[in-house]
């Protein structure tokens, strides 16, 4: 399925394996692939408000930011360019527009058990502000112990930081309000109130509760 998410952890192993053993075919079916490619996920499985289609906060959606962002890096970093800037920040930025008090994430569609995943991903953290150095990330890394494999590979110094605002948001073409009250520095310290409503297209075969 050229849309799934598991089809961006295959290309992220095409990309490798195709750089390991020098077989260009296998680069290829990520860069030229016009059902399955890097190109077609970003324009055709994104929402234009940032979200991926299956939604699922906490796994799909967090996850295939994560797996954009390396094949990102590592095709940078051996001169391949698939372009993408604005969809990918535009997809890092939904996490804190869409956190709820201490940074959860809204419980959508397919997830299990009885906690909520929290947006604090260090490894797509380090990788994020290695490559964009958005201000709210290196706020949200000098809260972190930053011990994670990718804190060795690119971690930098913080620059610049600031609190992500805590205002309510619309993800019109996901379908999904998250309501906010709360003072912006506290909000993050588990002190407010949040509440998400979900009323957009179902998440494919995740969609359901």
């Amino acid at each position: 399925r050229g849309g799934s998410n598991h089809q961006t952890t295959r290309n992220l192993s095409l990309l490798c394996i195709g750089l390991l053993t020098h077989r260009e075919d296998y680069i290829k079916r990520l860069t030229d692939d016009p059902e399955r490619g890097f190109a077609y996920h970003l324009a055709e499985a994104v929402y234009p408000d940032g979200i991926w289609y299956e939604q699922c906060m906490g796994s799909y959606h967090t996850g295939t930011i994560d797996r954009f962002l390396r094949t990102r890096w590592i095709a940078d970093r051996n001169g391949i360019s698939l372009g993408g800037d604005d969809v990918l920040k535009r997809m890092i930025d939904t996490l804190p527009a869409m956190a709820l008090p201490g940074g959860r994430l809204p419980r959508i569609g397919d997830v299990s058990g009885e906690g909520a995943a929290s947006m604090n991903r260090a490894s797509l953290f380090e990788l994020a502000y290695a490559m964009y150095e958005v201000p709210w990330l290196g706020w949200a890394l000098g809260r972190m112990e930053r011990s994670d494999l990718w804190s060795l590979l690119v971690g930098r110094d913080i620059g610049a930081t600031a609190v992500p605002e805590v205002s309510s948001t619309l993800f019109d073409a996901a379908g999904l309000c998250v309501l906010k009250v709360g003072e912006r520095d506290s909000y993050w310290d588990c002190q407010g109130a949040g509440a998400s409503i979900t009323f957009g297209p179902h998440g494919d075969w995740h969609g359901h509760a």
